[in-house]
């Protein structure tokens, strides 16, 4: 009876431990492709806005993904081969820039993990806000943006949301 009890509780044991092992790669998985989404936003803000400001004002209006490709804006890690597509890495994500009627530009990012929203929205600080879901946030208003986004990344029932970074000139 003994010998039966300690294998039952040697074999929650390492169930238990499974799925301990199990639950932290997921979770790496997750801080993972958020910290390279991240990456991948700041990298593009930063290449638009240095590429637009060297040739005067700001005037990113007519800018696009091919604009962004063949002005060498977008990082590698984005980039599918086909002239106009950018991929985040979520399956199935996208990312497309666009310029703004005030000169500005956004990056609007399809397809972000639910799980991951909270995170990637709220480690960018865009100077324009960010829109989650189709509610704006602005940073910096006094409000809680914490709350704010995580509410915005909440209000959907989806398994995936939209978030969009915007640049105003």
């Amino acid at each position: 009876m003994r010998d039966m009890l300690g294998l039952i509780v040697a074999t929650l044991a390492g169930l238990l431990g499974l799925a301990a092992v199990a639950l932290a790669i997921w979770e790496g998985d997750h801080v993972y492709m958020v910290w390279v989404a991240s990456s991948y936003e700041s990298q593009l803000a930063n290449k638009i806005d240095k590429t637009y400001r060297l040739v005067g004002a700001m005037n990113a209006s007519n800018l696009s993904n091919s604009a962004a490709i063949n002005g060498g804006m977008v990082p590698e890690g984005l980039l599918t081969g086909d002239g106009s597509t950018l991929k985040g890495p979520w399956s199935g994500s996208t990312v497309t820039v666009s310029g703004l009627a005030s000169g500005g530009f956004q990056s609007a990012w399809t397809g972000v993990s639910a799980h991951d929203c909270a995170s990637f929205a709220g480690g960018q600080h865009s100077n324009g806000g960010v829109t989650i879901n189709g509610t704006t946030i602005t940073f910096g208003n006094g409000g809680d943006t914490v709350t704010q986004i995580a509410s915005a990344c909440n209000a959907s029932s989806a398994s995936t949301a939209t978030i969009t970074f915007l640049y105003p000139a």
